[in-house]
């Protein structure tokens, strides 16, 4: 089982035509993702990728019944492009681009809220279920299906881990990378919530970054749900002076409270298994899926 992406997801790309569109599509051919259309206004009846592109994403829907989108535009159009996605009636919308501002940010989250779409994004590598669909840019890593759930605002750390992961033969229900932005449209906190309703995933990890503290109102609902799966918690940039920006635009500590080594003794005060670097959270999930194998055996 998965979060968000199904085996039957019928998913396009908004800028097909362009050079992240492409890989984004070549992505997904090489993951068996059942890409259906393209959208890029003024190419509309033309072919890219193998499949039809269309002027506009009504058409795409209502041509192919297109249930997901990944928004492979430039920011600058960003909020029209999601705003037409929604208003389309696509299911889910990942945004890759980094950058939108906040109040266009705020727009889409309160504009997909009402539409009863999911928004992953902006600024996230996407959302990817091994074996099932791959609506993001983790191309060319290995990963994969099993029992262990990702939650990470970092694309690049998320990388690393679902391959050291790979390496020890542990594999994953879903990666959910929600985003480096100030706001994006699905949170930490929401994404442990859809992993906490999936009865498949055994483990989680949660990766986070200085800035805000939607990590440590993530693990609050872990908590408050029993602990019934274990909790690895990374926070990165321990070394960040205050105030300076880690790299993503969200990526800020302006109080005490949102610096990395604050956020961490947070999260380990509430139960969560707290690692101090990258290199670190292969081994501390290995043993978490480990410690599971052994209790179910017993039960």
């Amino acid at each position: 089982m998965a979060i968000l992406v199904e085996a039957m997801s019928r998913v396009l790309v908004q800028g097909l035509t362009g050079s992240a569109g492409q890989n984004f599509a070549e992505n997904m051919r090489r993951s068996g993702t059942n890409l259906v259309a393209g959208v890029r206004p003024g190419r509309g009846g033309s072919v890219s990728a193998g499949v039809p592109v269309f002027d506009t994403v009504a058409e795409a829907v209502a041509a192919t019944g297109a249930s997901a989108s990944v928004l492979a535009v430039p920011t600058a159009v960003v909020g029209a492009a999601a705003e037409e996605a929604i208003v389309a009636g696509v299911g889910l919308i990942v945004i890759y681009a980094e950058g939108d501002p906040v109040h266009d940010a705020l727009r889409l989250r309160a504009l997909c809220a009402d539409r009863r779409c999911t928004l992953v994004g902006p600024n996230s590598a996407g959302v990817m279920s091994p074996g099932v669909g791959n609506l993001s840019d983790l191309r060319a890593v290995p990963a994969l299906p099993g029992r262990v759930g990702v939650i990470s605002r970092s694309g690049t750390l998320t990388y690393e881990v679902i391959s050291d992961l790979a390496a020890r033969d542990v594999g994953i229900t879903t990666v959910l990378c929600v985003g480096g932005d100030p706001i994006v449209g699905t949170t930490s906190a929401e994404a442990m919530d859809l992993f906490l309703a999936d009865d498949a995933t055994r483990a989680l990890v949660l990766i986070g970054e200085p800035g805000g503290g939607v990590e440590i109102e993530a693990a609050r609902r872990w908590a408050a749900d029993g602990r019934r799966v274990p909790l690895i918690g990374l926070i990165v940039g321990r070394s960040l002076p205050p105030g300076r920006r880690f790299g993503h635009a969200g990526a800020v500590a302006r109080l005490p409270a949102e610096s990395a080594a604050e956020k961490s003794a947070a999260l380990a005060a509430l139960g969560v298994t707290v690692v101090d670097n990258l290199a670190a959270v292969g081994p501390a999930v290995e043993q978490a899926v480990q410690r599971g194998a052994m209790a179910a055996r017993t039960d």
